[in-house]
């Protein structure tokens, strides 16, 4: 045992006589965790790590199958600093002696936790050892969301000494070795495969051109991978019939394997069924944490990040893939097939213990991912030139609603878009109520801020409507025009992984967020999404989609009547909360109130959203409680369940996980065990009817929260948008047959979406 007091600079430290703690467990343990300083529970039990911060550490650790007995545990200082405050420098060096000894006793990988310790690492002996470092448990307990990145550093430290052999790497130099190598692969194996590009723009554009495949790897054997270099892809006719024979006797998974299937399609006609993605089953496993490959071979696996062999290339955001040696990315390629497939037993397995193989993730996921690889692939045409258009307009207004803010306030070359000068303006010159930033609490400018001054100076409201414009000009008007192809397509990408929901997301271009077309900047943006001539649009909304899950989840008997007897649901709520005079404006007001309850909304909230007094919507909400009992405690079932089980989930097994409920995110569960089941029900409904939909040949081009959107031409279109009607009510039926599902329809030469009902 050291023998602290011999190098302990004490009788000069300013903490000298405060409570004294000493490291805790054996020298040979394999982890050494180091935190910052003693808190409360430490200095009363004289060991670190004791109380909630030792309790969630040592969950985390058990839950990974290692023994928190078998850890030695220290801090950067051993004394606790008066008021729970961070240890000052001095206080720390007073320490370091003491600390460097206690490290060259130990030979575990070493774990940091917590900002402190991270900053005393680059002066203590380290010697080439594993250092994992990650947040104190003390500051997940007060940023609940930090609890996965702490579960991850735990992971990484706890696999740090597993060894992942690389794979042995066989690049063909010819068509005969290529088959040769090909045929040595079993039928209906999994094959792990993957691209390397330059990019990932894999079609044409007016300003840029579609990055080259530079090679493809394949691995059905993480002791060994092939890599087909691009002279055999591209200038071997002979090649792809080979590899597309290869690819339907043989089973397939990729991690993000969409983007790898439509490269292929695109680039080579091959077309890949997808059977497993290593990135969606993780998603499905922890939707909280980050997904990337090389991020969960670091955690899961214990691996360095085999790109460093290659970065030594890449010397800034512009070099590309093109200009590594091949033999190097050949290596490189090798370990991400080879990864992927390690990681693709990993998943199944746990995905089978924990009951969601087979649903949401064989029956929903894995064929939705095919789908969207054919609708990601045909996308959905534009008017380029209607958009230019639309863009010159908006910059006239944008310069005009500038010169206007700068008049206002007598400043002609003041900047809109500088933070620090518009500060002084709006709190001094102006003398408004100064908004502060919670995490720097500094004054700031941020939407939030602004909308707190609505109405308090015409400056203000003319910068809101200023960055308003700017924003959707250059988030849609000016992205669809530079992602068009050279066909006037856009290609959006759908994310299976986009939401804690479960949610489909999608992206370039963000549809999901475009005004309604009742805005006149979503109506000029939908206007610009057309069907090509002798095509039409075929648009299908779910009719209160979530509202029916709702009834159906909660079984409410109340909700359920009323769509069984085909009654309107935001009217019959009027009647329970205003009577059988209700005007109109009061129907509006309980059409806002349904869908602000299946979203967890608060009673202040709904008041503020609904422009009435927190009185009268605390009254209807009672109103409403006390008509349908059953709603209401289905809701406080669900977080009474998030609760017990730290998850809640949806009609199809999708879960929303919350490892860590604290005071801070208590009001977030409450409400995601609310929303997450009926929002995620809703838009696996559609996902499954589109997924079908593209199955029987209907081209699909865009997914909207409940809508479907197919691009037919004229002659057809009429007979298709009825089928993804049926498709759509049909499901709705086949899984949730306690209310009757209603789709409505709409055909259309461009995208004018309806209000929702």
């Amino acid at each position: 045992m050291i023998d602290e007091s011999k190098m302990l600079g004490c009788e000069g430290c300013p903490l000298y006589g405060h409570p004294h703690i000493s490291p805790s467990g054996s020298f040979d343990a394999p982890l050494v965790v180091i935190g910052e300083a003693p808190g409360a529970e430490e200095a009363k039990a004289g060991i670190p790590f004791v109380g909630q911060s030792g309790q969630i550490l040592d969950a985390l650790l058990r839950a990974e199958g290692f023994d928190p007995a078998n850890t030695f545990r220290t801090n950067v200082v051993m004394c606790r600093p008066p008021g729970n405050r961070e240890p000052t420098p001095e206080e720390i060096q007073c320490c370091h002696d003491r600390l460097v000894s206690e490290l060259q006793e130990t030979t575990g990988t070493i774990l940091v936790l917590g900002k402190v310790a991270r900053e005393a690492l680059p002066g203590l002996p380290l010697h080439g050892r594993k250092v994992v470092e990650g947040y104190h448990p003390a500051y997940v307990m007060r940023k609940p969301s930090a609890f996965g990145d702490l579960r991850n550093s735990i992971r990484a430290a706890v696999n740090s000494n597993k060894k992942v052999t690389p794979p042995l790497v066989n690049i063909p130099i010819g068509v005969k070795e290529l088959q040769e190598a090909l045929d040595a692969c079993p039928d209906g194996v999994m094959v792990a495969f993957d691209l390397e590009t330059d990019n990932v723009n894999w079609y044409d554009k007016p300003a840029e051109s579609r990055a080259p495949v530079l090679c493809m790897q394949l691995c059905w054997d993480v002791r060994y991978a092939t890599v087909i270099n691009d002279e055999l892809l591209y200038d071997y006719p002979e090649v792809v019939p080979m590899l597309q024979r290869f690819f339907q006797r043989v089973r397939t998974c990729g991690h993000n394997a969409k983007f790898d299937a439509v490269f292929l399609k695109s680039a080579f006609d091959i077309d890949v069924h997808i059977d497993f993605d290593t990135m969606l089953a993780h998603h499905a496993l922890d939707e909280n944490s980050m997904h990337g490959l090389k991020e969960l071979a670091k955690t899961l696996l214990g691996m360095d990040d085999w790109e460093i062999e290659i970065k030594q290339y890449l010397r800034n955001k512009n070099d590309m893939y093109s200009q590594i040696p091949f033999d190097k990315l050949a290596v490189y390629g090798a370990m991400d097939v080879a990864v992927t497939l390690t990681f693709q037993k990993m998943f199944e397995k746990q995905l089978k213990e924990q009951g969601l193989y087979e649903t949401p993730f064989m029956m929903i996921t894995i064929p939705a991912e095919n789908a969207m690889v054919k609708v990601e692939l045909h996308g959905i045409m534009t008017d380029t030139a209607y958009l230019e258009e639309c863009g010159r307009s908006m910059q006239t207004e944008i310069d005009e609603l500038a010169g206007k803010a700068r008049e206002v306030v007598g400043m002609p070359n003041l900047n809109l878009n500088s933070p620090p000068q518009l500060v002084p303006v709006l709190y001094e010159k102006l003398g408004l109520p100064t908004q502060y930033d919670r995490k720097t609490k500094k004054p700031t400018t941020a939407h939030e801020a602004l909308v707190a001054l609505e109405g308090k100076h015409p400056f203000v409201d003319l910068l809101q409507k200023h960055r308003r414009v700017a924003k959707i000009k250059s988030s849609y008007v000016d992205n669809l025009v530079e992602m068009a192809g050279l066909d006037g397509r856009v290609h959006p990408t759908f994310l299976l992984q986009g939401t804690e929901t479960g949610r489909l997301a999608v992206r370039d271009p963000a549809a999901q967020t475009i005004p309604r077309a009742s805005d006149k900047y979503g109506k000029m943006i939908r206007r610009s999404i057309i069907a090509p001539p002798g095509y039409k649009l075929g648009l299908c909304d779910f009719s209160q989609a979530e509202l029916r899950v709702f009834a159906c989840l909660s079984g409410d008997p109340f909700l359920i009547d009323v769509y069984q007897t085909g009654r309107d649901l935001h009217s019959e709520v009027a009647i329970i909360m205003f009577g059988e005079g209700y005007t109109k404006e009061q129907r509006v007001i309980c059409k806002m109130f349904n869908f602000a309850y299946v979203y967890g909304g608060t009673e202040f909230s709904f008041a503020k959203d609904a422009g009435i007094s927190v009185t009268l919507a605390r009254e209807l909400i009672a109103k409403f409680n006390k008509s349908m009992p059953i709603a209401l405690k289905w809701k406080l079932d669900q977080l009474a369940s998030m609760r017990k089980n730290g998850y809640v989930e949806n009609f199809f097994g999708r879960r929303r996980r919350y490892p860590l409920l604290t005071p801070d995110n208590i009001e977030d569960a409450r409400k995601s065990s609310i929303n997450m089941p009926i929002q995620g029900t809703a838009s696996d409904l559609t996902l499954m009817a589109a997924t079908r939909a593209v199955e029987e040949g209907i081209h699909v081009v865009l997914l909207v929260h409940d809508s479907i959107m197919i691009e037919e031409p004229d002659d057809k279109i009429d007979r298709y948008t009825a089928r993804i009607a049926e498709l759509m009510e049909s499901i709705g039926t086949r899984f949730m047959p306690q209310v009757p599902w209603k789709v409505d329809k709409d055909i259309m030469q461009a995208w004018y979406a309806k209000e929702e009902d």
